[in-house]
């Protein structure tokens, strides 16, 4: 909590962490078993894919280890080991790519906050576009820790003699992104 941004001690005191996916493109692989795992009809091409986890200070503190493309969002979430690390009442930040993930998340103790859902011929409350607001100031923030991360080169294109390296690879861009000046800036009069 001491090193929690007033924004989120405002608005999201509970939150454990910050979630969302991304993807790096891989050479086509060899077996139709690969090609069909690492497919991601998402990006229209063959591609890794991994769940990044950042804390309300801008760590990363979580990265799971390379699914393939295919993977959905919940599959990835769950199976990254992911929901065993959280305690009761944690709170997960995570956009809309994520709303079936949500009874596993409290199944693990914690609770899945996402801006609301658009309904077909209804328009969201003002309480509920202010929610929306706030929700999406937070979570962005994962977003430019993902975009530190894309700053090497392994996240523009991984070549199939990499992808049996890739995970610890992938663990040592975030520490050395987690090196970095401090992703959130806090000031010292807030």
């Amino acid at each position: 909590m001491a090193r929690m941004p007033p924004c989120f001690k405002m608005c999201h005191p509970k939150t454990r962490c910050i979630i969302d996916a991304t993807e790096i493109e891989t050479e086509v692989p060899s077996t139709q078993h690969r090609r069909i795992m690492f497919w991601s009809n998402y990006k229209g091409r063959h591609t890794v894919k991994i769940l990044v986890a950042i804390a309300p200070s801008g760590e990363i503190t979580f990265i799971s280890k390379a699914f393939g493309g295919r993977i959905t969002d919940t599959e990835l979430t769950v199976q990254s080991g992911l929901l065993s690390l959280l305690e009761p009442g944690d709170e997960i930040l995570a956009d809309k790519g994520f709303p079936h993930v949500e009874s596993k998340i409290i199944e693990a103790g914690g609770v899945l906050v996402m801006p609301p859902f658009f309904r077909a011929n209804r328009q969201f409350t003002p309480e509920q576009n202010d929610e929306g607001y706030k929700i999406a100031a937070s979570r962005i923030h994962v977003e430019r820790a993902i975009a530190r991360m894309k700053y090497f080169q392994v996240f523009h294109f991984v070549h199939t003699p990499m992808l049996k390296h890739i995970d610890k690879i992938l663990v040592l861009i975030s520490f050395v992104t987690n090196l970095r000046n401090d992703l959130i800036k806090v000031h010292e009069d807030d």
